[in-house]
């Protein structure tokens, strides 16, 4: 009925009039509200595009932040800025090549506070220890179609993101089935004892493999490549046994590694040791240089110090977390 209905009306004259009369009214604001979406969509994409290129370029300067230096961090503020500006230009903004904008687009250095989750601007230093988060800003004016018939030609669009370079965390992969006690590194005594009542500061482990003895700890002496990465938290297996056959293994790989000063720089996992001791949590890292394997007497241990000054990296594919021992990660994260 309704059908009919309709189709009187489109043969009356009259009834032809009102329908042109309500298109000529409505089609301007029909025009305008697709025009808006097509333009709030154009807008969408662009805030998304830019804020991806943001991300990249500010992880990419943040792991740039440092750089090793035959195992030594060394401050790299320059090269982390020019990073934030070559990876910026490595992306498109709806289908132009974004360029680095001096005195509009901002890159900025300085020190992140997990705790607080607070961004402290540095400025260029030479100290690693002031570089541990980078953050770019990137600000662009997005052309618009429709809406311009509201004199709005363009829309402003500012986004930031902001990457931290911190402390070995997770996917750390220790050198050595040695784990240090958080508590001994506070102690002046630099040597690592085990099983000594009075001074014992380290035990063996089998990381993840239960139980810990000569077999499973001595795999990992043997092929190191063997030994899995930890994240922070991680429960290990431990054994606080002097094992004098692991002495001869370890002996024999510090022979083959030590340089030419007798020194052989390893990275340890630090853990907090829990009763009884025949496990712990891993908390972070350190680096231990060792200068001698003594393994005479009733005194086994291994000799040399560790390095608490901030100046080493970890190896690949450690990501920031791990409470600060002197190693600093290799790979960047997003924070904010």
């Amino acid at each position: 009925m309704m059908l009919d209905k309709l189709k009187r009306l489109l043969k009356d004259d009259a009834g032809a009039g009102v329908i042109a009369l309500l298109v000529a009214l409505f089609l301007p604001a029909l025009i305008g509200f697709v025009g808006m979406a097509v333009d709030l969509g154009m807008l969408y994409s662009g805030r998304l595009q830019l804020q991806n290129a943001t991300d990249a370029a500010a992880l990419a300067a943040a792991r740039d932040l440092i750089i090793d230096n035959g195992g030594f961090a060394e401050a790299n503020y320059n090269g982390s800025a020019a990073t934030a500006e070559t990876l910026t230009e490595a992306n498109e903004l709806l289908g132009d090549q974004l360029l680095w904008l001096e005195n509009i687009d901002l890159f900025e250095a300085g020190l992140w506070d997990s705790d607080t989750g607070d961004f402290a601007y540095t400025g260029f230093s030479n100290d690693p220890d002031d570089l541990t988060a980078a953050r770019v800003t990137l600000t662009r004016n997005i052309d618009t179609i429709f809406i311009k018939i509201v004199n709005i030609d363009q829309v402003p669009v500012t986004v930031k993101s902001t990457a931290f370079l911190g402390c070995a965390g997770d996917g750390t992969r220790a050198d050595l089935p040695i784990a240090i006690d958080e508590d001994a590194l506070g102690a002046p005594d630099q040597d690592l004892y085990f099983n000594n009542e009075n001074r014992e500061n380290v035990q063996w482990t089998s990381f993840s493999t239960w139980p810990s003895n000569t077999n499973t700890i001595g795999q990992y002496i043997n092929d190191p490549n063997l030994i899995p990465p930890l994240d922070i938290g991680d429960d290990i297996s431990m054994n606080n046994g002097v094992i004098a056959p692991l002495f001869g293994a370890l002996d024999a790989q510090y022979n083959a590694n030590k340089d030419g000063n007798g020194e052989w720089p390893v990275l340890l996992p630090v853990v907090d040791w829990t009763t009884p001791q025949n496990s712990g949590t891993v908390v972070g890292y350190v680096y231990f240089v060792i200068t001698e394997v003594d393994s005479h007497g009733n005194d086994m241990r291994i000799v040399g110090h560790w390095k608490g000054d901030g100046s080493m990296i970890a190896p690949p594919g450690s990501s920031p977390g791990g409470d600060c021992y002197g190693v600093r990660a290799s790979i960047s994260v997003l924070i904010d």
